[in-house]
């Protein structure tokens, strides 16, 4: 790898580092308790390791894609207050007047869960080689692909439909409740599947390894645990 391709990780990295304060500002929980704040503490230590060891992996060991995987997670939780920043400052009054309102309110929503999907089961899909164990294991990563989408898909009709009766539907006011509740019956099915999967990978790998990678898939147990 050129230095030129060595800098870009780390440029994502410090970026997400230097950002990380934001969801402290903007996170969801209430930090003025204290599991509100011990939760905001390991959220902020979760992205900074992720943004740090991502880095790390990526420019030393370039052909695994678990430094890629961890570089992305960092990257869309900080983004995803990032877009919840926009959100608060582009809705002053409840109105969502500045332009582009809407997507940053699906956007500080998804672009958070996509983070933790790739950190809590695709990693743990392809740790420590950064493969999968075998072709027939693609078909989890295309549930959970579709699971993303429905989730962005009931994020975004969920987000119109509290604009009120002005808002743009790709479906009938109607047709919601019913589309909403298929859309998070899938959610649901996948997060099972894409969990489950995870740990049967987890567990196939750590019968199968020896030596270094025994040592390693004990480590993401210890980490898991």
């Amino acid at each position: 790898m050129s230095a030129g391709a060595k800098r870009g990780p780390w440029m994502v990295a410090g970026a997400s580092l230097a950002l990380t304060p934001l969801i402290v500002v903007f996170s969801d929980s209430e930090t003025d308790t204290l599991i509100g704040l011990v939760a905001t503490l390991l959220l902020i230590a979760g992205v900074g390791s992720m943004s740090v060891v991502g880095a790390l992996l990526t420019t030393r060991v370039p052909g695994n894609s678990i430094g890629y995987l961890l570089l992305a997670a960092g990257a869309l939780i900080v983004a995803s207050s990032l877009a919840s920043m926009y959100e608060v400052l582009a809705d002053p009054r409840g109105e969502g007047s500045w332009p582009g309102y809407e997507l940053a309110r699906v956007f500080s929503e998804t672009l958070f869960i996509y983070g933790i999907v790739i950190t809590v089961v695709i990693v743990p899909l392809v740790f420590p080689t950064g493969r999968l164990l075998g072709p027939r294991w693609r078909w989890v990563v295309w549930i959970l692909i579709a699971g993303m989408v429905a989730i962005t898909l009931s994020t975004a009709i969920g987000s119109e439909t509290s604009l009120g009766e002005g808002a743009r539907l790709p479906v009938g006011r109607q047709q919601v409740p019913t589309v909403m509740a298929l859309l998070e019956a899938f959610n649901a099915i996948s997060a099972f599947i894409g969990l489950g999967a995870a740990a049967a990978a987890t567990v196939i790998r750590f019968r199968r390894s020896r030596g270094i990678e025994r040592q390693q898939m004990k480590w993401l147990v210890a980490v898991a645990s």
